[in-house]
């Protein structure tokens, strides 16, 4: 009996705050729209900011606090006056729900206390404007979206975890086009404190990112239609620092060959990537939020493996220009700057099938180490820049290489050398060769090749010199048998050694016009093989020093 008393008053206790919260939570919802809409201000030196939100509902017995349709955009740009909004880039921070877990309303109201346990963020969208006019932007450190945030009435308040779902950046260009496009899912965001710039009670809190730290895990989207996926292990962002990695990325087709093809009525190529890591170093956040534009210091891919085939049983989009990098770069509309990207111990396959013959023309780059700098789009100022791009690998697992690239943004110009370093047998560049041009190297060793050449998108000029010795070639049928008459011909009329008995060297000429619709690797081997066919000819242009 006298626990079912307690049980009753137990229940009716229950009730009460039951009735009571019923009563309250208007109540409570009511002061704190007021209090949000009215009280709290968003403060920005260069532009005053505007928050709004279409409604509010308070969980107390969940201790939960929901925002729906929040909305911060710079308050020209609400006023739509727009004069002071192109200022800066920040255009609007969009979020469809934030729940903010751990509200405790006697704290709020009583203790001049506010303690977020952890935040829920669903859907939320960034929006940044790039101008028309290249200007210089020298954003405030720190990058904040506002810089600092009064709450009257409050003496304290701490922060917990941010977690995302749908995140999304835009940014736009003059005409509201977007120039760039990043999303997301589970984001989880750490070390985000506000800090009271003095004791007074009304003082208005700083945010303070200087242990920031972003992660995501896991991720995995589809890209072109479902004709590729990206994937990662983990992705993590450290303000600190200023630094990103990305470990285990990879990207993958999820077509077979055959539905592949399908999808394109022109000659196409197909890749497969994986690298162990991406880190970026000196990541300006404040540069890209406040001004529009994406800065690093260095970035560097870490054991790259790359797979490319070029399938050219289609053929080719003749009406097509690819542009050089520099050319793609000077005209890209987002501005971009990386003052180093770099790779190391990486590997690049290339492939392509010859028709004409069925074979399969393969090229190996293992030990790959590459370095570009500076990479700037034309839109951050780089067209006084020249893009530079230093290899080096082993071919075909056996030959040392190096290549120097050097291309002026602001001008239609190419300056190529190289190297290779080193003694290999000749017939190792058989896989390379034949399945292009039916011939082969039975013997001979090849001591060491250099070159330079120069010139513009559309033609390359040069020398090459192959220094060799031994050299004996043969040419075979269609039904890969030796044909002994083209082959001794070759012999006869090819000199077996470079220099020849005097001490004399041949020289070949690199000369090439470059087939606009297919791209720099096709433009460079080109160039470099018509020397290579200039030096082993008879009849090649080429001259002895």
């Amino acid at each position: 009996m006298r626990y079912r008393k307690v049980i009753l008053v137990f229940v009716a206790l229950l009730g009460l705050l039951g009735i009571g919260s019923l009563f309250l939570k208007p109540v409570l919802e009511s002061s704190l729209e007021n209090y949000l809409r009215e009280k709290m201000v968003l403060q920005n030196q260069a532009s005053p900011m505007s928050f709004e939100f279409e409604s509010l509902d308070l969980n107390l017995l969940g201790r939960k606090l929901n925002l729906h349709g929040l909305r911060i955009v710079p308050a020209a740009a609400a006023d739509s006056a727009g004069a002071e909004a192109g200022a800066q880039a920040f255009r609007g921070l969009e979020i469809g729900r934030i729940t903010l877990h751990g509200i405790d309303p006697s704290h709020f109201l009583w203790n001049k206390h506010l303690d977020i346990k952890s935040f829920t963020l669903d859907t939320v969208r960034v929006l940044l404007h790039k101008s028309g006019t290249a200007r210089e932007n020298k954003p405030k450190k720190g990058g904040a979206l506002f810089d600092s945030i009064r709450l009257p009435g409050l003496s304290d308040i701490r922060l917990g975890v941010f977690e995302m779902d749908h995140f999304q950046l835009l940014l736009e260009g003059p005409e509201q086009d977007t120039l760039a496009h990043f999303s997301g899912d589970q984001l989880s965001l750490r070390g985000i404190h506000l800090s009271q710039t003095t004791t007074s009670d009304n003082a208005p809190f700083v945010p303070v990112f200087d242990s920031l730290e972003l992660e995501l895990k896991q991720q995995r989207s589809v890209l072109g239609g479902g004709t590729y996926a990206l994937g990662y292990e983990r992705f993590n962002y450290r303000n600190a620092g200023q630094s990103l990695r990305i470990e285990n990325l990879t990207v993958e087709p999820q077509l077979e060959p055959g539905e592949m093809k399908a999808r394109h009525t022109h000659s196409f190529e197909t890749y497969k990537l994986s690298l162990a890591g991406l880190d970026i170093q000196g990541l300006d956040l404040a540069t890209l939020f406040m001004g529009g534009e994406l800065r690093m210091k260095t970035l560097t891919i870490d054991s790259l493996h790359a797979e490319i085939f070029r399938d050219k049983s289609l053929p080719f989009d003749t009406g097509k220009i690819i542009p050089l990098p520099a050319q793609s770069l000077a005209a890209m509309k987002f501005p971009l700057r990386i003052d180093t990207l770099q790779v190391r111990n990486s590997y690049l396959k290339y492939a392509e099938n010859v028709p004409e013959t069925g074979g399969l023309v393969e090229v190996d780059l293992n030990d790959l180490s590459m370095a570009l700098y500076p990479v700037v789009s034309g839109a951050a100022g780089g067209l006084s820049d020249t893009l530079h791009i230093d290899l080096s690998a082993s071919l075909l697992r056996v030959i040392p290489i190096e290549i120097q690239l050097q291309m002026p943004y602001g001008h239609d110009a190419l300056y190529l050398k190289g190297h290779s370093s080193g003694s290999a047998r000749l017939h190792t560049l058989n896989s390379t060769v034949y399945p292009a041009i039916s011939m082969r190297f039975s013997e001979g060793n090849l001591n060491r090749l250099y070159f330079t050449a120069y010139g513009n998108s559309r033609h390359m000029q040069g020398a090459l010199t192959m220094l060799y010795e031994d050299l004996a070639v043969e040419f075979l049928q269609e039904e890969g048998q030796r044909n002994k008459a083209k082959s001794l011909l070759a012999n006869t009329l090819v000199k077996n050694s470079n220099p020849n008995r005097r001490g004399k060297t041949l020289v070949g000429v690199i000369e090439f016009d470059r087939v606009p619709y297919k791209g720099l690797g096709n433009y460079l081997w080109k160039s470099i093989q018509s020397g290579l066919v200039n030096s082993l000819s008879p009849v090649g242009k080429h001259h002895r020093d």
